[in-house]
């Protein structure tokens, strides 16, 4: 239940955001972009705690 909270976007991604993703570098759209990391996440490297379902034990912070 606390997966969709996980993520700025508010869902889950599918195969058709990472789709669009290759298109874009693929086409001329993406014909000047060199060494770039396209992270396809909803915004979730910029969220927060990336355990969207707890944190392990093994990983709390004391």
């Amino acid at each position: 239940a606390t997966f969709k909270e996980s993520n700025p976007m508010r869902r889950a991604g599918d195969e058709w955001d990472v789709a669009e993703g290759v298109v874009y570098m693929a086409a001329p759209s993406g014909k000047f972009i060199t060494g770039e990391v396209l992270n396809i996440d909803g915004g979730q490297q910029m969220w927060g705690d990336p355990w969207p379902t707890g944190r392990p034990d093994y990983f709390k912070i004391d």
